[in-house]
């Protein structure tokens, strides 16, 4: 490891802070558990075309150690929970997101993104 010291002088060149910085090899670097596997969408969204009124399930399987934490949007805007009529659920590695009595402002592109520490995928539909 290489250690640097670094200092920050003001206009009178009077040192107001000072910070060391270490520097690592490639070698030196954190490695993650060996047993870890990325996030993955093993089935993406499919596209939808629905009905006023009906009631639309999308769907993704996932994978990944740890856990993919899965995020779903709505036209780029994060989906919150507790919705009244969209609704997420999770059954073992298969994640839903239902809407309920589909509507025009329901009507777009829809995303979910799945993440752990060792990598991130997106999945879209219409």
């Amino acid at each position: 490891r290489l250690v640097t010291e670094i200092q920050l002088a003001n206009q009178f060149k009077k040192i107001v802070a000072t910070c060391k910085a270490h520097i690592m090899r490639a070698k030196d670097q954190i490695a993650f558990d060996s047993d870890d596997d990325a996030a993955q969408i093993i089935h993406p969204l499919q596209d939808l075309r629905v009905s006023l009124g009906t009631n639309v399930c999308f769907s993704v399987k996932v994978s990944g150690k740890p856990t993919p934490s899965v995020k779903w949007y709505h036209e780029f805007v994060e989906i919150p929970r507790g919705m009244e009529h969209k609704k997420v659920h999770r059954k073992g590695d298969k994640h839903i997101m239902f809407i309920y009595g589909a509507n025009p402002e329901d009507e777009g592109k829809y995303s979910v993104l799945v993440e752990n520490h060792t990598g991130s995928q997106i999945s879209q539909a219409l």
